[in-house]
């Protein structure tokens, strides 16, 4: 289910995968970081959208870091550090948002304001069910 809500969010050049246990990595080519921030954006609301028709009132959600390549980075590697960052950083400010590696408070968003459909319920993170279905986006 999160890897299709990913793949549905991307757009025809942009590439995913699996990073790890549950996290997944997106690669927008040839894009400009307000671009990827939109991207990422959407994949938030698409995880959102998410139902599980055994727990219909879980809310999945994903925490999401951006970072772009142009930042100046040194490497591959500083750069998917820099993602990660934002991602604990999403994380620890309460998740369910996008955190950009820049730390622009304007680029941080969080879709837990958008409306639910009608009946359903948002689960506190501290349950077992929203623990074990949380999705992290680096």
């Amino acid at each position: 289910m999160i890897g299709l809500a990913i793949r549905n969010s991307l757009r025809s050049n942009d590439i995913a995968g699996r990073y790890g246990g549950d996290e997944f990595t997106v690669l927008c080519k040839h894009t400009t970081a307000k671009e990827a921030y939109s991207v990422a954006m959407r994949i938030c609301e698409k995880i959102a959208q998410i139902r599980v028709r055994e727990y219909p009132q879980l809310h999945i959600s994903a925490s999401i870091g951006v970072a772009a390549a142009d930042e100046g980075f040194g490497s591959v590697t500083e750069w998917i550090k820099a993602a990660d960052s934002a991602l604990y950083s999403a994380k620890s400010g309460g998740r369910d948002q996008v955190m950009d590696a820049t730390q622009q408070p304007e680029r941080q968003h969080s879709p837990s304001t958008m409306p639910m459909r009608p009946g359903s319920t948002r689960i506190s993170p501290a349950s077992a069910e929203q623990k074990s279905l949380d999705r992290d986006v680096v």
